[in-house]
């Protein structure tokens, strides 16, 4: 078992829709992740989406509108997934060159 701690900025380059994810675990290990955040602190997205991203597919687990800049999407718990399957954030209508932000923090099981 060991500690992870993931995070990813993107700059915003589309304001309809714009994915940001963390780096992909070896297919074997099976990731325990107890809590993921997105946030874009300068403008509110029209809405924000976390979940999962695999093979280009993007498996959604939470979707809200923030209202407000610097207003987060939170997903906590234990969410095990096999580490092919890669936290990821979908930021609709963000604005232009914002940054995206993206955090994960969980285990491995071996």
């Amino acid at each position: 078992m060991g500690a992870i701690m993931q995070e990813k900025m993107n700059l915003c380059t589309n304001a309809t829709v714009q994915d940001v994810m963390l780096d992909a675990y070896e297919d074997n290990r099976l990731i325990h992740w107890t809590a993921i955040n997105a946030i874009e602190r300068e403008a509110a997205p029209t809405t924000l989406e976390i979940g999962l991203m695999r093979n280009g597919v993007f498996y959604s687990l939470r979707s809200e509108t923030p209202g407000a800049a610097a207003r987060g999407v939170h997903l906590r718990g234990d969410l095990r997934a096999p580490g092919q399957f890669v936290p990821c954030a979908r930021f609709w209508g963000a604005t232009l060159t914002n940054h995206l932000e993206l955090y994960a923090a969980g285990w491995t099981e071996d």
